[in-house]
């Protein structure tokens, strides 16, 4: 057989090898944002002032259960003056890469049901970042947004 001919289909199979390689290391943040999560910190920015923050501001924890369409979020949280806050959310969503829009469900302000969040979703190594609001481009609306943080739930 042509030695030519050989080498073609070895690259070939070689650079298939590589390709399956590639895309099994890929993060898929749909599948891998899907579990139990537990919030570490969140910051409340106004601008480049920070507003709030946990922990800092505020003691307390919340968990969010991700599963591939809906997300569900319940936690305390104690502020300042002793102000003991109870938070719930629900919401469907929609990935599109690492934008993710919820439509809210359940909400402690039931003025928020039905309303759309645009966010940002990063990983970071087993950290799940959750940046928002967002505008229709996808931008984050600097005036007044939050950062959250979260690890997977042992």
């Amino acid at each position: 057989m042509n030695t030519k001919i050989l080498d073609m289909k070895r690259n070939g199979f070689l650079g298939l090898i590589v390709l399956l390689i590639i895309e099994s290391c890929a993060h898929d943040i749909s599948k891998f944002s899907q579990g139990t999560w537990q919030l570490v910190s969140w910051k409340n920015m106004w601008g480049d002032t920070l507003a709030e923050e946990y922990p800092g501001d505020y003691t307390g924890s919340d968990l969010m259960i991700i599963s591939g369409r809906h997300y569900l979020s319940i936690g305390k949280f104690t502020g300042y003056n002793s102000k003991v806050v109870t938070n719930f959310a629900g919401a469907t969503r929609k990935l599109d890469g690492n934008h993710c829009e919820e439509t809210l469900l359940y909400s402690p302000d039931q003025d928020q049901v039905g309303s759309k969040i645009r966010s940002i979703l990063e990983i970071h190594n087993d950290t799940l970042v959750r940046t928002y609001p967002c505008n229709d481009k996808w931008e984050i609306i600097t005036s007044d947004y939050t950062i959250e943080k979260y690890i997977r739930a042992k």
